[in-house]
């Protein structure tokens, strides 16, 4: 017997494959994004890029590639701040 959403009229509650793809895919958008925050830090940390922890060309490299990208930029970014604020 299908369960009918109080709000929505004719709409059935499933637990059929879409909601547990969206599952799936909840749970690679997190490894996702903590793929590229670690990645991030260790660009801002001046970390080398080979010291990339998971396998190449697998998902979460891909990420924290990514991240180390956005990581090193940021960091060329503080040191332009720093020694543009430096006097002569």
């Amino acid at each position: 017997m299908k369960t009918v959403a109080p709000n929505a009229p004719g709409l059935p509650l499933t637990s059929g494959t879409a909601s547990q793809s969206s599952k799936a895919q909840d749970g690679k958008t997190k490894t996702d994004a903590r793929c590229f925050y670690e990645g991030q830090r260790a660009g801002r940390l001046g970390q080398p890029l080979h010291a990339l922890p998971y396998p190449e060309g697998t998902i979460e490299s891909g990420s924290w590639i990514d991240g180390w990208i956005e990581g090193k930029e940021r960091r060329r970014e503080d040191t332009r701040k720093l020694d543009g604020n430096r006097e002569p």
